[in-house]
């Protein structure tokens, strides 16, 4: 099965930071396949939250939830439902390398407990710094875990290793991360203006430059090996290609698919066509 390294930084500043390999067998599980392993880590390795820690959780995420829903009527929820939900494990994901087309659409979080606070886990010292040197100023509670990814948004979705050197202040990703945030910080708040000419503002997305060739080409590159492998999953995959084929009567059909929709994210993610460089090497 394919894999790739995550890091665990341990809230025990005593304990080492440690590679751990992470593994899955389709395409639902590279997805999820992270949080389905960490919720299996916190459930085991963290305390069960107590029944008043359970209600203070209830209710901090109904009043979120009805923060974002004002209309949300919290007697038509099951009570059953809710009490499930307060004893789910569940995994928070913070963002630290924002995907951008700049970077390659490559992107670092940080997963942890999402429970942390409730369970008043200890704060995890080594992860906080790491964030805060990231540009991203967070309190970490908790074993903390990094991992790394290629992801565009929309069919582009790559797991790629992070290892125990790249947890470090002088992080190539560090440092992108925290330019990243910088000019965030220094952009001006949108005005009432801009947010009512939507289309102005499409017209100037869609007038921009072009990427330069050299990226254009490693973006088609990546967009190619990723069509590649689906072809070689519907080859040597039995379960992959009987899926498939209740869409697609044949290879073809498929590859062409595929290519339809690389062609189309190669073209809205450069400004260039895929069709110059189906032959460039």
């Amino acid at each position: 099965m394919p894999s790739f390294q995550i890091v665990m930084v341990p809230a025990d500043s005593d304990q080492p930071i440690e590679e751990r390999t992470i593994t899955w067998s389709t395409d639902m599980e590279k997805v999820s396949c992270i949080t389905d392993s960490l919720q299996a880590h916190f459930k085991k390795t963290t305390a069960e939250m107590s029944e008043e820690q359970k209600s203070t959780f209830l209710n901090t995420v109904i009043q979120q939830a009805k923060k974002n829903n004002p209309q949300l009527n919290t007697k038509d929820i099951d009570p059953a439902l809710l009490a499930n939900f307060g004893g789910t494990q569940m995994v928070d994901i913070v963002s630290l390398l924002v995907p951008t087309k700049a970077n390659g659409f490559h992107s670092v979080s940080l997963y942890v407990d999402d429970g942390g606070s409730f369970k008043q886990s200890p704060e995890n010292t080594r992860a906080s710094v790491l964030c805060t040197f990231s540009g991203k100023p967070t309190r970490v509670l908790g074993d903390a875990f990094i991992a790394r990814a290629t992801d565009d948004g929309n069919d582009l979705f790559e797991r790629l290793d992070f290892f125990a050197k790249d947890f470090a202040p002088s992080a190539p990703w560090i440092q992108e991360a925290k330019a990243f945030y910088a000019g965030k910080a220094n952009q001006p708040a949108a005005t009432k203006e801009d947010l009512l000419k939507p289309k102005k503002a499409a017209a100037a997305k869609k007038a921009a430059r072009p990427i330069d060739s050299a990226k254009a080409k490693a973006w088609f590159q990546k967009l190619k090996a990723w069509a590649d492998g689906k072809l070689t999953q519907w080859d040597d995959d039995e379960a992959f290609r009987a899926d498939r084929q209740k869409k697609f009567a044949s290879r073809d059909l498929y590859k062409k698919d595929l290519y339809d929709k690389l062609g189309k994210n190669f073209e809205k993610q450069t400004g260039h066509k895929a069709a110059d460089y189906l032959n460039v090497e």
